[in-house]
Formats: structure tokens, sequence, C-alpha cells
């Protein structure tokens, strides 16, 4: 199910759920904490794309969430797996 912007912003500071890294340091979602998929961006562990597949909103939204809390929007891909993700949350996107 898609979330509403709104709900997810509102949501920002209860600590929904859970964002956990598992041995092979890759992420994995139990349920969404925006928090934790928040510091998880600021730390440069993930993309904006892949912040808006976990936060399961658009880019655009996801951005908005962003500099919201006064983090620094970081546009575009720094490697390589990063542009990977990124195609791969916009693929998740279209296919709604």
């Amino acid at each position: 199910m898609r979330h509403n912007f709104r709900q997810v912003a509102s949501e920002a500071t209860s600590g929904v759920a859970n964002v956990v890294r598992t041995q092979s340091n890759s992420i994995r979602i139990e349920s969404v904490d925006v928090d934790a998929a928040l510091h998880e961006y600021e730390q440069e562990r993930i993309s904006l794309g892949r912040l808006a597949e976990l936060l399961d909103i658009d880019r655009d939204e996801a951005a908005t969430l962003v500099e919201a809390r006064g983090l620094a929007l970081r546009i575009g891909p720094n490697t390589v797996e990063e542009a990977r993700d990124e195609v791969r949350a916009l693929r998740k996107i279209q296919s709604r």
C-alpha cells in the first residue's frame, strides 16, 4: 500500500518501526521508521531514490521531507550502486 506523504510526515517523529542493517551491511526494512530512514540518507548509506522507496513515497516527496528536516539534498548518484538503486526505485514506482 502506498503511503500518503502527509501520513509519513506526521509519523516522522513517532518512530513507526525499524530499519535493520544486516550482517552484509545491506538495509532490510521490517517496517518503516522515518527517522531511521532519514538517518541512513543523512549518513549517505542510501540514495534519495532508495529513501523514497523505503518510505513508499515519490522522489519529489522524499526531497521535500529531506529539505523540511534541514538535511542536505544530494542530487544524483555518487556510485554505480546508487544509480542502480535509483533505477530500481523508479521501476517500482512506475509499475504501480
